[in-house]
């Protein structure tokens, strides 16, 4: 089994609490990474204050902190010399055959990057083929599938992602599983499907879990309003308000090349 790294804020002892617990039932050994806190972080000294390229806003204090954690550990992941890792954030919950995607002899040579979390939004994907593990195949990501609770990296890819994140200025999930980021087409991401984890905000959202709850979110509420208001960009070279006729006809072509080549938009199951 190669090794799996989990994240884990000193404050929340909560949260590290109910991963021992989950993993301890799943027959998983964690590597606790020690969370780079927000609360104490010299943003000044660690970002530039300018806006990142892929989503065009400064970054919050709370995605830096965790981006930086994730670098902390895929770091120790190469010191340790490891070919292939997992890496979890403390709120994962686990599909019930959670252990049998962590030994590596499955995993593909071509993959680099492997999303095996859901955020259960829809996202566009290549024809999934069997090259996945037990009842799960793999598919390429061709859209945004954004979050971080849990992917696994080959070693080339933590040592690019190492080399080229000195400074953060994106969340990591954008950095890694968003189409419009310069190292997404380098680190070629594959999604297992269904994906074995979630995070348990979006299994609890019904119910007062307290360890599910985020330590970040609200540094975003200044950010992520202003950021979902943001107007859509017209067309290239468009001099006119496209007709609801030409729109139909537009979507409807888009929806069969999409079927055509297996890159219809739809959401991750999870299981």
């Amino acid at each position: 089994m190669y090794p799996v790294y989990c994240i884990n804020l000193a404050r929340r002892p909560d949260r590290w609490a109910h991963m021992e617990v989950s993993a301890k039932a799943a027959g998983i050994s964690l590597i606790r990474v020690e969370a780079i806190d927000a609360e104490t972080l010299d943003r000044t000294r660690e970002s530039a204050a300018k806006a990142g390229p892929v989503l065009g806003a400064e970054i919050v204090i709370g995605d830096l902190a965790c981006s930086l954690s994730h670098r902390k550990a895929w770091s120790m992941m190469l010191d340790a010399g490891h070919a292939s890792a997992a890496f979890l954030e403390d709120d994962c919950v686990f599909a019930d055959d959670i252990a049998e995607v962590f030994p590596p002899d499955w995993l593909p040579r071509s993959a680099q990057v492997v999303k095996i979390e859901t955020v259960l939004r829809p996202t566009r994907m290549s024809k999934p083929h069997p090259a996945g593990v037990g009842n799960r195949s793999l598919a390429r990501l061709r859209a945004r599938h954004t979050g971080t609770a849990g992917y696994i990296l080959r070693q080339s890819a933590a040592q690019l992602l190492v080399e080229k994140t000195e400074t953060f200025l994106d969340p990591v999930d954008q950095i890694i599983f968003n189409p419009k980021s310069a190292l997404f087409s380098q680190l070629a991401p594959q999604q297992l499907l269904p994906a074995p984890i979630i995070q348990g905000q979006l299994v609890e959202r019904n119910q007062t879990v307290p360890w599910a709850e985020s330590s970040i979110d609200a540094s975003r509420l200044d950010v992520m309003p202003e950021l979902r208001d943001l107007p859509k960009p017209r067309m290239l070279g468009s001099a006119f308000e496209p007709t609801e006729a030409s729109l139909l006809l537009r979507r409807r072509l888009r929806r069969r090349l999409q079927r055509m080549f297996g890159l219809e938009k739809r959401p991750v199951p999870f299981g």
